[in-house]
């Protein structure tokens, strides 16, 4: 799983011969105090992963499509399952 990205970034994964989840810290770690807008989110795309803290403009690490990028993993932790439920609704699309 690929979420920090400032020792092994995900390109040199992929070129490494690994297959990868994106669990890319900004947007898709999704605690209460580490809101991200529902357009951050939704703009996201799969090959894209960004440091923690990254501002919404920042462009992080694109990486070439390709099916070593198995999919992608919302993180969700630290918080009780009832604050945790409407804390991912709001950012999952109906």
């Amino acid at each position: 799983m690929a979420y920090e990205i400032a020792y092994y970034q995900p390109d040199a994964l992929v070129s490494n011969g690994y297959n990868i989840v994106n669990a890319s810290w900004t947007p898709l770690y999704v605690v209460n105090g580490n809101c991200r807008s529902l357009e951050e989110i939704y703009a996201w795309n799969l090959f894209q992963f960004k440091k923690y803290g990254a501002k919404a403009a920042d462009a992080g690490v694109n990486i070439q499509p390709t099916p070593q990028v198995l999919g992608a993993q919302m993180c969700a932790w630290e918080q009780p399952e009832l604050q945790e439920r409407p804390s991912l609704r709001q950012r999952l699309r109906p």
